[in-house]
């Protein structure tokens, strides 16, 4: 029987690789006030939580709920994380990826998670 890659990784690495999270350049204070401006510029109601937790709420195109979580974290960098708390996660998708876009100007491209560079440099 063949290991699998993803049986071997950590839950922290399958974390990181998520296609809905991607590090951010800048300091915490400046992602959360550029994260609420991209908000306001959408549309998107938002309210922030405990520390770096943020419920973001709009209606997709049917006018129903969809509600989301998104969080800052400090891994080796700072990385944001959405999550679909309530709604169509095809919709969920679209408003991502248009907050994806407002923000596209702090997205780390070139930085591959930390967790994963050793493993790749062997291959």
């Amino acid at each position: 029987m063949m290991c699998c890659d993803t049986h071997l990784q950590t839950t922290m690495q399958r974390m990181v690789k998520r296609m809905t999270r991607y590090y951010v350049l800048g300091e915490r204070e400046q992602v959360v006030s550029d994260l609420h401006r991209a908000c306001m510029q959408l549309g998107y109601s938002h309210k922030k939580h405990d520390g770096f937790t943020f419920n973001i709420s709009t209606t997709d195109r049917r006018n129903m709920d969809l509600v989301f979580k998104v969080t800052l974290l400090d891994l080796d960098g700072l990385l944001l994380d959405f999550r679909l708390s309530k709604g169509d996660g095809i919709e969920f998708k679209k408003c991502f990826m248009k907050l994806k876009n407002q923000l596209d100007y702090l997205i780390c491209h070139s930085r591959e998670p930390p967790m994963f560079s050793q493993s790749h440099q062997h291959s």
